[in-house]
């Protein structure tokens, strides 16, 4: 459990707060260790709960309040938090939810931009969606992660992976990006062919030319 004050602070009024989110960590915790990963999650929330939001401006402040910005216990605050937003998103992995992890690993590095185990969790969660959008940005994550591993940030046991997955991801985000390519000129198609074929042509009667310098040159064909 991580400790967040010293004696002379015991009176402050977070304290009984930061001490129960700690205590509902570790239960998360222990439950994720059992694979009871719906109930480490409501443990990871509850702790949460306990825990100061994050206030991104002065228009989300509640009048005459102090934010954790402004208090002794920052730091610790917004590591544990940053912590139960990384616990979370395993839990999400686990049971497929790919879109909460995502949203959750964005939660945790919005906080702490260098956080290995988020990126690596919001990477799997990318790529585990598919799609171009989805792949590339789970190739950003294993980019950063691999900026980070030269800074030696990252943990040699996500070495492995990391290499793998730049590897596989780059061949598989360009297949993509042809694919939803193909996908897009069906449809552009049809419904070109929809409104040609009321004056007796398609898009077969078209074809386009591209020319030097850039741009194309449509010629009708009979």
């Amino acid at each position: 459990m991580v400790q967040v004050w010293d004696v002379h602070e015991s009176s402050d009024p977070l304290r009984p707060r930061v001490e129960e989110a700690c205590a509902l960590k570790e239960s998360g915790n222990d439950a994720f260790s059992r694979t009871q990963y719906a109930e480490a999650m409501n443990h990871y929330q509850d702790a949460l709960m306990r825990l100061p939001p994050r206030v991104q401006d002065d228009q989300d402040r509640p009048e005459n309040s102090v934010t954790v910005d402004e208090h002794m216990f920052k730091d610790d605050i917004v590591d544990l938090r940053v912590k139960l937003h990384a616990n979370l998103a395993a839990c999400h992995l686990k049971l497929e939810q790919y879109q909460d992890a995502i949203k959750t690993t964005s939660e945790a590095l919005e906080e702490d931009p260098q956080n290995v185990k988020a990126l690596h969790r919001r990477a799997t969660a990318h790529e585990q969606l598919g799609g171009w959008g989805h792949l590339s940005s789970a190739l950003k994550d294993y980019q950063r992660l691999d900026e980070l591993a030269k800074e030696g940030r990252t943990p040699t046991s996500y070495r492995r992976d990391l290499d793998a997955a730049l590897i596989r991801l780059p061949p598989l985000v360009d297949l993509a990006a042809q694919k939803e390519k193909d996908e897009m000129v069906d449809k552009l198609k049809t419904m070109g062919n929809k409104v040609l074929g009321y004056f007796g042509l398609s898009t077969d009667n078209f074809q386009f030319q591209q020319q030097e310098g850039g741009g194309y040159s449509v010629n009708f064909v009979q």
